[in-house]
């Protein structure tokens, strides 16, 4: 029989989820920090070699769908996180989000570093105040430690958060705010 390592979820129920000195007891922002030091492609390929695949339905390959975005010249580019889950029955997020937000944030974070992105969008849908409450606080205390916000780790790197917690009409004011 194979043993079976919760990678995930290793944190929930075991840190205070918006403590940043929690996270980084548990090895949170390790990953970070190495992505700070690597090429864009070079993370990509510890994405690839991770085998990282989409939360969504389709379970697409996360290190072959960055790479086809690293190659889209525009900019500015930003990260989205939709952490919606409207098919019923769904609740694969909502551990992680209210348990262990700052990993969120952390891979938010890395993939703002890849993409060299200086903003980025989480989606809580309406139902989750208590999460959203939660994250928010988590994303506060990330930029009070340096991990979020303006020269990140004094590196140079300034990335932004923002939670979006839209009510009547997810889909339509979301895409206001962002306009």
């Amino acid at each position: 029989m194979s043993r079976t390592m919760p990678l995930i979820s290793a944190n929930c129920g075991k840190i205070r989820p918006d403590s940043v000195s929690d996270y980084l007891a548990a090895g949170g922002y390790e990953a970070l920090r190495k992505a700070m030091t690597m090429t864009p492609d070079e993370i990509i390929a510890e994405v690839k070699t991770a085998k990282l695949l989409g939360r969504g339905g389709a379970a697409y390959p996360a290190g072959s769908k960055w790479k086809h975005l690293l190659d889209v010249e525009q900019f500015p580019k930003y990260i989205v996180c939709n952490a919606d889950e409207g098919e019923p029955g769904t609740f694969k997020d909502k551990l992680l989000l209210s348990q262990d937000p700052l990993r969120v944030i952390e891979g938010m974070t890395i993939a703002g570093v890849v993409f060299n992105s200086q903003d980025g969008y989480i989606y809580i849908r309406g139902e989750y105040r208590e999460i959203q409450k939660t994250f928010q606080s988590a994303i506060d205390n990330a930029v009070k430690a340096g991990f979020l916000g303006d020269n990140i780790m004094g590196s140079g790197f300034s990335y932004k958060i923002h939670l979006m917690a839209c009510r009547d009409n997810p889909y339509i004011q979301c895409l206001c705010k962002l306009v």
